[in-house]
């Protein structure tokens, strides 16, 4: 065991040294206008030993975790998992290993720990993470799908929320839009979204976010670029289309799609690599 960790780490450290890859976009802006038919949220997982860091390249985050300490089939020490996912070294963006989301034609594959730990940051931090698709899937009409969720209280009325920071909806045509996304328990979901810019390829992709309570603020990047058109700064006590919590409790990691896929390509099949959250930007080349 001690051979293969020590190989994880050397192979990590040798792949630290790529450079980021880029993808490239559809070249025709496409507004989104659509309803959602998502589920309810899930129960927030059960406390967790905050104190492990995902691997050597780690330690310098309040959370990260690189996937390369996990044995194959497991998922990471410190995390819950719903549904079909786990550690692969089938495919990865840097180490020798990521996580590995099954196909199923609906409902959460993910992987969930509280937060608690993060302290003032865990409303008010910015995340990161690198993610891959293996191909579209076809469905004929809006295909919603999260890839990271944070629950939460909202700061209107204490009701449950999932935000959904790392959200997208694929439509027809195969293009999908990134979007922030809030489902509250007891009240009609509400969400901010870009034009349909994009389609799902076998390119990995970085994504970041950042969420501040104080500001009522949310923003996002993909592949270290800002998407302008997701830029929310509400100001201090201005809830409205935002409801960023106090402190989000729990994160969720991975992919959930809400309509049912049934068709050849059986679903989503995905991998995400690391996976960072910390009180400044972390961007995509750490």
């Amino acid at each position: 065991m001690a051979s293969v960790l020590r190989l994880g780490v050397i192979l990590q450290l040798v792949a630290c040294a790529n450079t980021e890859p880029t993808a490239d976009d559809a070249s025709t802006d496409r507004s989104d206008s659509r309803a959602s038919t998502d589920a309810s949220i899930e129960q927030e997982p059960s406390g967790v030993d905050a104190t492990l860091d995902g691997g050597a390249g780690c330690a310098s985050f309040k959370l990260c975790e690189d996937f390369e300490s996990t044995i194959p089939g497991d998922i990471p020490m410190g995390w819950t998992k719903t549904g079909d996912v786990s550690v692969s070294g089938t495919d990865f963006y840097r180490g020798a290993q990521s996580l590995h989301i099954g196909i199923a034609p609906n409902g959460p594959r993910r992987i969930n720990r509280t937060l608690g730990f993060l302290g003032a940051n865990a409303s008010d931090h910015w995340g990161r993470l690198f993610f891959k698709t293996m191909k579209p899937v076809l469905y004929n009409g809006p295909l919603h799908s999260t890839l990271v969720a944070m629950k939460g209280k909202s700061p209107v009325d204490n009701v449950d929320i999932e935000a959904r920071v790392v959200d997208t909806v694929q439509d027809a045509q195969l293009f999908h839009n990134f979007q922030y996304d809030v489902q509250p328990s007891s009240r009609a979901e509400f969400r901010t979204a870009s034009p349909d810019n994009w389609q799902y390829t076998s390119t990995w992709r970085c994504v970041e976010w950042h969420v501040e309570y104080a500001t009522q603020s949310y923003s996002f990047f993909l592949d270290g670029a800002e998407v302008i058109s997701l830029h929310i700064y509400n100001g201090p006590n201005n809830f409205a289309g935002v409801e960023i919590p106090s402190a989000y409790t729990a994160i969720s990691v991975g992919w959930n799609n809400y309509e049912v896929v049934q068709n050849l390509n059986g679903g989503f099949e995905a991998y995400i690599d690391d996976l960072a959250i910390d009180g400044t930007r972390i961007g995509c080349e750490k």
